[in-house]
């Protein structure tokens, strides 16, 4: 009996309104953040981000990518798109790409050219770095 007073409660009324309109915003958006890495064999980094910088975004589904260089010819890629459907609509064309520039990237363990991974973006801040 308590607790049916509990549930029934304005607050927790309250509470849970904002949590199902929370949890519907974030699934709502659905922007997609993918990280994707690359390793270059030795002198050949410079030849890789020419290539790189060159790829035709404008025509793409992505909303905004950067470019990181780590360390010992690394690098990282993380790109926003719109959607997951626009990583799917965009990856015929990031293969075709990744086969121009195979002979300048060293293969991961798993013999994969990329080590990529990609995922649901639940916050993001309000400014741009580059801005």
């Amino acid at each position: 009996m308590q607790a049916d007073r509990l549930l029934n409660s304005d607050a927790v009324q309250v509470m849970m309104c904002m949590t199902a309109r929370i949890v519907k915003e974030v699934f709502t958006v659905s922007l997609v953040q993918a990280f994707i890495k690359y390793q270059t064999k030795p002198g050949c980094e410079d030849e890789f981000i020419k290539s790189l910088k060159g790829v035709d975004r404008s025509q793409d589904n992505c909303i905004s990518w950067t470019v990181t260089s780590l360390e010992n010819g690394e690098f990282m890629e993380m790109v926003i798109y719109n959607s997951i459907d626009g990583i799917v609509a965009d990856q015929d064309k990031g293969v075709s790409w990744l086969d121009t520039v195979d002979h300048l990237l060293v293969k991961f363990p798993n013999g994969s050219r990329t080590d990529a991974n990609s995922g649901i973006i639940v916050d993001e801040g309000p400014k741009k770095v580059t801005e």
